[in-house]
């Protein structure tokens, strides 16, 4: 064991010091698990806006001089189809809101409704703005807050429904934790289920959900600690759920599996196979989990506090999975010894455990690689030409589930103001320059409208209301012809800007994140492998991976094929921008994630990784040169044949020669035949081309012992002699290897 590197000794130190590890980890579920349960509160609901940019300038000016009536600003709508806002049940009803409003600290102002500016032509709709007296993330937690009390004002044939942008994010953020709430509901059981068929035994399924559990809890806790630094999305709880689940999985899968190999294979202590078990596995294990943590970086490029959030929380679950594999899981795995197979299906074995059929399957691909090679690249190129033709956007209404308060106020008010009335131009300029400004706007051929100038602090503030919904691409081209146009100090917000600001660093910042996350991945996988080539063909097939995975998810969701029986709502609309960068780096980390101890075996097998007669590298007395193979039940088995058959087994002159026996006597005058060296008996194989010994004086049973490594190369070879019989003469031998 004085050759482990750094992994395995960490490994056997964990595995001999179990109270020290557990007691750490104990520490760590305690102090970040008492924070855990806060995190769902804590987390943001908005930030999905990039930093520095003109639609945020714009806000932030808003708010300091023109009572925050900004894009995060308040929005209800009141509805009637029977009554107009001049009817004294509507009146009494929009009073209500307006109390509703001022009465929480998170409103700094309340404007009423207007005719001809926030009351329809029809006189059915009216809305109520309120100024935003707090940040974004604070005004959707008051949206929260709010819209059940506003909803429950709704009397008389009156409907009242809080919609824009704070609207918006809390339903979407409501119905996103539904809907995960109900898929881990459903999952958890399935997950268990596939882990028990994955790893034959109850105990060994569970070894994965305690890396999950163990890392999702310490992540939580680091997450709800971070949002009293800066803000996080809720979003990065979601994916730190994902990712931890992933790799719980995957990483006990390649530890238990190579224990197991180790432990019920090669004979070893528990603590001596754990720590070679962290030399080989966890190595791979680090290597992968060091490139998601890296790769993960490359988002941190994006100027989005949300994406930014999200990759941190990714990166947490990571470091806790990770950290427990390389210490808590060997010292687990120590401890349990044989037990790690307890209350195993009925129909799984115990021990090291292979699968014939991947066995077969490799060995065919090994014979024809060419072909098979042909076909994969084919069909990957194939699914991912429609990538061509992918269509991206940022979340729109159609995000929120129908029924949802925010999406019908949204409808109401298009219906009653035109469809860009949601999605509303915010111009600030300096009140100098605001006539000009105006009519520059006014003439635009994207606006339908421009609601009256407001000048306050110096500024001048133009609404301007465009002719297509805030989802429409052309709302961007209008964007990008006022900004060209407006005079010198101009900038335009609102959501609808902030939407287009954060789409276009976003398609300018994804060639970046993905250069950056392939060079890493290839500097990692080089560094791992000194291997150029392997960790080259490592990235190609990451990219033709990801390109094939979004051109199923164009043909599935935008182009609406299999729509129907998946269960997709709304083929053909297009799919969030964000969305190509994050699906990217997960692809990319969950392709590492398996590509890193595959490579690392590939490498291991060298150029020719079947084993060759006449290669005698490996040292020791039996080398792979004295055994001849042969072929039974399918399997290749090892067969031994002596050095030199004894000198007394034969006439001195021919070895398959009996000498005939000596007739004495008196039996108890019979020479004594000298004892046998270990040479003479066999323990040492012959060359091949001896003789072989006859069959009555030498009888080997040998049989292929499984590795640990269970690779077919030659530096993997090892073969274990273990009864070896001559006469009556019974040796135990252990461990001969070559």
């Amino acid at each position: 064991m004085s050759t482990l590197g750094p992994v395995g000794r960490l490994g056997r130190y964990t595995a001999t010091h179990f109270r020290v590890v557990l007691i750490a980890w104990l520490l760590i579920a305690v102090v970040l698990g008492f924070f855990a349960p806060r995190v769902e509160t804590a987390l943001s609901g908005a930030d999905w806006e990039t930093t520095g940019s003109q639609s945020v300038q714009a806000r932030q000016l808003i708010d300091t001089n023109f009572r925050g009536l900004s894009s995060y600003g308040l929005m209800t709508v009141v509805y009637s189809p029977t009554r107009t806002a001049t009817d004294p049940a509507f009146g009494a009803v929009v009073a209500r809101v307006e109390r509703t409003l001022r009465a929480d600290g998170a409103v700094s102002a309340v404007v009423p409704p207007t005719t001809g500016v926030s009351i329809s032509r029809d006189g059915h709709t009216a809305i109520v703005q309120a100024g935003a007296a707090r940040d974004a993330n604070a005004m959707v937690v008051a949206a929260d807050r709010l819209k059940g009390k506003l909803s429950a004002l709704s009397a008389a044939g009156v409907q009242v429904h809080l919609t824009g942008a704070s609207g918006m994010w809390s339903d979407f953020n409501a119905a996103n934790r539904s809907a995960m709430l109900k898929s881990e509901v459903i999952s958890w059981p399935v997950t268990l289920l596939i882990l028990l068929l994955a790893f034959g035994s109850l105990v060994a399924a569970g070894l994965p959900l305690m890396l999950t559990m163990v890392g999702l809890m310490a992540a939580a806790g680091s997450l709800f600690l971070a949002t009293k630094v800066m803000p996080v999305s809720i979003w990065a709880m979601n994916f730190a759920l994902m990712f931890a689940l992933a790799l719980g999985i995957d990483y006990a899968l390649f530890v238990v599996s190579r224990f197991r190999g180790a432990f019920f294979g090669s004979k070893l202590s528990a603590e001596e196979a754990t720590g070679v078990t962290m030399d080989t596995a966890g190595k791979a294990v680090l290597f992968s989990g060091v490139t998601v943590l890296i790769s993960l970086s490359a988002v941190m490029l994006v100027p989005s506090p949300a994406f930014r959030s999200m990759s941190l929380g990714i990166m947490l679950a990571v470091l806790f999975v990770l950290a427990a594999t390389l210490t808590l899981l060997p010292a687990v795995l120590a401890k349990l010894g044989p037990r790690v197979d307890k209350l195993a299906l009925p129909w799984a074995h115990s021990g090291e455990h292979r699968s014939a059929r991947f066995a077969a399957w490799g060995e065919r691909l090994w014979k024809r690689p060419l072909a098979y090679g042909a076909i994969a690249l084919a069909v990957l190129i194939g699914l991912a030409i429609p990538v061509t033709q992918l269509n991206t956007a940022m979340p729109s209404i159609k995000v929120v589930p129908a029924s949802d308060s925010s999406r019908v106020g949204y409808n109401q008010a298009q219906a009653g103001f035109g469809p860009g009335a949601t999605g509303p131009m915010q111009i600030v300029t300096p009140a100098a320059q605001a006539t000009q400004a105006a009519l520059i706007t006014t003439r635009d051929s994207g606006i339908a409208a421009v609601l009256p100038t407001q000048a306050s602090g110096g500024y001048a503030l133009i609404t301007a209301i465009p002719k297509q919904d805030p989802s429409n691409p052309a709302i961007g081209q209008t964007i990008d012809r006022l900004r060209a146009e407006l005079p010198t100090g101009s900038v335009i917000g609102g959501a609808v800007a902030e939407n287009h600001d954060l789409q276009a660093a976003l398609a300018a910042k994804t060639p970046l994140v993905i250069g950056v996350v392939l060079g890493l991945g290839f500097l990692l996988l080089l560094i791992a492998l000194q291997a150029p080539l392997l960790a080259a063909v490592g990235v190609l097939t990451n990219l033709l991976a990801v390109g094939a995975a979004f051109g199923v998810a164009k043909l599935v969701f935008q182009d609406g094929a299999l729509h129907s029986l998946l269960g997709v709502p709304t083929p053909g609309v297009p799919r969030r921008l964000g969305t190509r960068v994050l699906l990217c780096d997960d692809l990319r980390h969950l392709d590492g994630l398996h590509r890193v101890p595959a490579l690392q075996r590939q490498r291991a097998l060298g150029p020719h990784p079947r084993p060759q007669t006449g290669d005698d590298r490996r040292p020791g007395p039996l080398r792979t040169r004295d055994l001849r193979r042969r072929r039974r039940h399918g399997r290749r088995v090892p067969h031994l044949r002596p050095l030199r058959t004894p000198p007394p087994q034969g006439d001195g002159d021919h070895p398959r020669r009996r000498r005939p026996p000596r007739r004495h006597a008196d039996p108890a005058a019979a020479t004594p035949r000298p004892a046998a060296t270990d040479r003479q008996m066999g323990l040492v194989p012959a060359a091949l081309g001896a003789p072989r010994a006859p069959r009555s004086h030498l009888r080997t049973r040998v049989r292929r012992w499984p590795t640990h490594e269970a690779h077919p190369g030659l530096d993997a070879f090892r073969a274990q002699v273990r009864v070896l019989t001559i006469k009556r003469t019974t040796l135990h031998l252990t461990d001969l290897e070559a």
